[in-house]
């Protein structure tokens, strides 16, 4: 639980060293006009359990909550905004919330306490009543208070979409999908010609037209331009910023005046970027399937198969090291431990079952029926009775189809 208050413009943090009891909790609320936090309380009320594995499901991501109750006349958090997507739901009471217009478009990481002189006019003024509902995208300024001659409000606070970006993904995938092209091309080993890195490098990028890397073997220019447009669409546009740079420096003072102040305003911003602290609700436990392949023409078409190996349990660590394209890995949630539900612990790596290649037309299938759905285990599609058989006792084992 944590305990804490908003007065004359500062956030105070209550919180105690010693263990919580509720008559702490109690004179704190009651005395103190303190609004209490209860992180993560899907650990344990099973409607919001089911509802933010639900919502997992929907968004393919992460989702916490916290409670929030604050007595009359009283504002627990100062002004800030967030690095998730926020849903509310008012549980008691009445809540008075001000929005606020996002000083950054999507930001990564959630705000200090802003200053009120800060953040300007609200544009949403408004009170939420029991059973209402409010959403509001991530960066978004908020804060809320109490009414005064109400009763205490209570509010559930779900988020999502944390780190959960584009960027964030191919900061994700990148590396996976180089490692695995080393491995497999040759021409992704060959050193690099010299000078190559103060040639690509951005302040240069203006001079690059006709090739992504300069110097690099066409294979290599062709495949990170069929695979990586978004590298390519940088270097063009940095390109025709490089080049309205040039036309820019015949301009006069007066842009130049211009441009200084707008400077200012982005070191202002980069500024507050670095005093934000990094969020610690969760860790992101998904990981990223890597079927990606090097050009046609550095394809091995004579490598035969292995022999046939068994279906086994693997860790995911495990499976990270495993470069042979033979296996498909299978991951699931059900084994997870609840009480550890978005609070950045772990029982161990998380263990998942190892397939032959050959199976994953059958899991594919699996994977998109619904939960009322029904397939005959001989019909599986596998070579033979035995395989399915085996198939389908292994998802049973692990709690992922019913077998009736």
């Amino acid at each position: 639980v944590n305990v804490c208050r908003y007065v004359s413009g500062k956030r105070e943090s209550l919180n105690g060293t010693e263990r919580a009891t509720c008559k702490q909790i109690d004179k704190l609320f009651d005395q103190s006009k303190a609004t209490l936090q209860f992180h993560q309380p899907q650990r344990f009320q099973d409607k919001l359990w089911q509802l933010c594995s639900l919502l997992e499901c929907l968004f393919g991501c992460l989702v916490g909550a916290n409670v929030y109750m604050t007595p009359p006349g009283s504002q627990g958090l100062a002004p800030h905004y967030d690095d998730v997507e926020v849903f509310i739901l008012q549980l008691e009471g009445r809540k008075h919330w001000r929005l606020y217009t996002p000083p950054v478009d999507l930001p990564r990481d959630y705000s200090r306490d802003l200053e009120q002189d800060n953040i300007g006019q609200p544009t949403h003024d408004f009170v939420l009543e029991a059973g209402d509902m409010l959403y509001f995208p991530r960066g978004t300024v908020h804060q809320a208070d109490t009414p005064a001659g109400s009763q205490h409000s209570t509010h559930v606070t779900i988020s999502t979409y944390q780190h959960n970006s584009y960027g964030d993904l191919l900061s994700s995938a990148l590396p996976i999908l180089v490692q695995t092209v080393m491995d497999r091309d040759v021409g992704f080993r060959k050193g690099l010609p010299v000078g190559a890195l103060s040639t690509v490098g951005i302040p240069s990028m203006g001079q690059v037209h006709g090739e992504i890397i300069p110097g690099a073997p066409p294979n290599l220019n062709s495949f990170v331009k069929m695979r990586f447009p978004g590298y390519t669409a940088l270097c063009l546009h940095t390109a025709e910023e490089t080049d309205d740079d040039d036309e820019d420096d015949d301009d006069d003072g007066e842009d130049d005046d211009e441009n200084d102040e707008e400077s200012d305003d982005d070191d202002d911003d980069e500024e507050n970027d670095d005093d934000e602290d990094s969020d610690a609700d969760g860790d992101k436990e998904e990981g990223e399937d890597n079927d990606n392949e090097s050009d046609d023409d550095e394809k091995d078409d004579d490598e035969e198969e292995g022999e046939e190996a068994d279906m086994e349990m693997s860790t995911m660590s495990e499976a990270a090291d495993a470069s042979d394209p033979e296996w498909v890995y299978l991951y699931h949630c059900l084994h997870n431990r609840r009480e550890e539900h978005m609070m950045g612990s772990s029982s161990g790596q998380p263990q998942g079952l190892k397939f032959p290649a050959k199976y994953l037309p059958v899991l594919q299938k699996l994977l998109k029926m619904r939960e009322d759905d029904r397939v005959q285990v001989k019909g599986l599609g596998l070579e033979s009775e035995e395989d399915d058989l085996q198939v389908a006792t292994y998802l049973w084992a692990e709690g992922l189809v019913q077998i009736c």
